[in-house]
């Protein structure tokens, strides 16, 4: 069908079990460009009132990566999406309601979906009638969904889940043709690639970085960051943080290739999901082989902070740090993750300080799924109810895990913990903590040990440094893995003034600004990482 503005299609669902007279439901289709499709409801022709439909809806090619604008006027509820449903141990009711296995009774929770990550998807609509006092308009938008690719939309009615309901409560099944022509999404403009795994986009510079935020059609795709950058200009709320909330999550992969992000900043008041990441999910959704160096995140009251991610609501977290800065919020703060719903982390640390008044860990706020091999290291407050060295309340399942007790404050790993937790975490002096045998030998996989693998994920400087990781490299860190101290200051001193930087692969790493000469350019930048990852 040829595309001509915003189309149109009214998609009939007749009824087949009564009369020919009987009720019919007009909804119509429009594509409202750049992979948004709306969904409207029109009940000026009914011959006969339809309190309620069922809709399944799918799409020819990609994916449908969220849903929003649900219109509370017309009851339009979950359907048959499926969610995970977090009972509070203590008062019994239930906490949060996030995309996951469990579902739930339509009144539970009308109101915004999101992160599908499927190709396709049922929703349940009821609409009211006078005289009833809320009854909506005859006509309104029922949603809109966004899709990853220029597709056909197929719409049915779901018979199983009661199809058309008349007024009088008469069920029957229904009919309805389908949508083609919807347009292509246009996503970011980054520093190459094509966004899949083969060939991810490529990010090299912190406006890139920064672009990822602002295209939600690009969430599902792969990226790769391929030079350290520093995102320290974009202050208060410039940073548009990827995966703003649970409608819109991030469901791709963005593997940081052991690279160091500087200086992540993000001020803001009473904003939920914040972090670089505001929220994950998906099966596939990944961040993995990212540093975070000295970020800042204040969140005053908000719920689900993080400096790397606000909630992680399905996915993984691997090889990952926040080294430095400090994160702050209401509830669910943690120095990594805010909370951790579905997924694993693992071989993460944080050293970041935390303040927040409820759910507050050195790691992760709050948890229900799995951690492992990880440790925390950062100033976590002792007044917040449910505060924890690592974590600040554990559902899940935590092994092989450490925090420092000196240095966090915390007598407890964790603050608090479900029934069915487990938490195989184990506080450390500061000294313990800065040796490799604590580590070494809970199996953690050290340079220079191979009893434990070969990959070598972690180093150490015994005695003087905190763990991290063996491919970690701070910028202006030119002798070692150990943070940027006075003899880094010495090693630069001996390239001062090398003018042929450029024939000897930038002296070592010392020409910072690339301009084939050491001087007082690179002196700058050098004195901006200045004791950075020091401990």
């Amino acid at each position: 069908m040829k595309k001509q503005g915003i189309l149109l299609l009214a998609i009939i669902l007749t009824l087949c079990a009564i009369s020919p007279s009987a009720a019919t439901v007009f909804l119509h289709c429009a594509d409202l460009g750049n992979g948004v499709v709306e969904l409207r409801y029109d009940s000026t022709e009914e011959a006969v009132p339809v309190r309620a439909f069922s809709l399944d809806i799918s799409v020819s090619n990609g994916i449908i990566l969220s849903i929003g604008n649900l219109n509370p006027d017309y009851w339009i509820y979950p359907g048959s999406f499926s969610r995970y449903v977090f009972i509070d141990a203590e008062t019994g009711e239930i906490e949060e309601v996030l995309p996951g296995y469990t579902p739930i009774a339509p009144s539970d929770d009308p109101g915004a979906l999101g992160g599908l990550g499927t190709d396709g998807m049922t929703i349940e609509m009821g609409a009211l009638y006078p005289p009833e006092a809320n009854a909506p308009g005859p006509t309104g938008v029922l949603c809109t969904f966004t899709v990853s690719a220029g597709c056909d939309v197929i719409v049915v009615g779901n018979a199983i889940r009661g199809g058309v309901v008349l007024e009088d409560a008469t069920e029957a099944d229904v009919h309805s043709p389908g949508l083609s022509g919807v347009s292509a999404p246009t996503g970011g403009v980054y520093g190459g690639g094509t966004g899949t795994l083969e060939d991810p986009y490529l990010i090299s510079t912190a406006e890139q970085m920064n672009a990822i935020g602002i295209n939600p059609v690009d969430w599902h795709r792969h990226f790769k960051l391929m030079a350290d950058i520093d995102v320290g200009a974009y202050s208060e709320t410039d940073f548009n943080i990827i995966g703003g909330d649970p409608n819109k999550p991030f469901m791709g992969v963005f593997d940081g290739n052991n690279h160091t992000i500087y200086n992540f900043t993000y001020t803001c008041q009473d904003s939920d999901f914040i972090g670089l990441f505001g929220c994950v999910y998906g099966e596939y959704a990944e961040i993995k082989n990212l540093h975070l160096i000295a970020p800042n995140v204040e969140a005053t009251t908000g719920s689900n902070v993080g400096s790397l991610v606000g909630c992680l609501q399905w996915g993984s977290i691997t090889a990952c740090c926040a080294a430095g800065g400090s994160v702050s919020g209401g509830d669910c703060v943690g120095g990594l993750v805010g909370r951790h719903f579905g997924g694993e982390i693992s071989d993460c640390y944080a050293r970041a300080d935390v303040f927040a008044d409820h759910d507050a860990g050195g790691l992760v706020g709050r948890g229900y799924r799995e951690i492992s091999n990880c440790y925390s290291a950062g100033h976590v407050p002792q007044d917040a109810n449910k505060v924890g060295g690592l974590i600040g309340y554990n559902h899940g399942v935590i092994s092989d895990s450490f925090w420092d007790a000196e240095r966090s404050g915390q007598a407890d790993g964790a603050g608090g913990t479900g029934q069915a937790a487990v938490s195989e975490v184990t506080g450390k002096t500061t000294e313990q903590m800065r040796t490799a045998d604590t580590f070494i030998a809970a199996g953690w996989d050290f340079e220079g040990e191979s009893a434990n693998g070969t990959e070598d994920i972690w180093t150490i400087r015994e005695g003087e440094t905190y763990p991290r990781f063996v491919r970690q490299q701070i910028q202006g860190d030119f002798v070692g893995r150990e943070g940027v101290d006075s003899s880094d200051l010495a090693f630069f001193a001996v390239w001062w003034m090398e003018d042929e930087c450029a024939a000897s692969n930038d002296c070592s790493g010392i020409d910072l600004d690339r301009s084939g000469r050491v001087d007082a350019g690179d002196l700058r930048m050098f004195l901006d990482y200045w004791l950075v990852g020091v401990d």
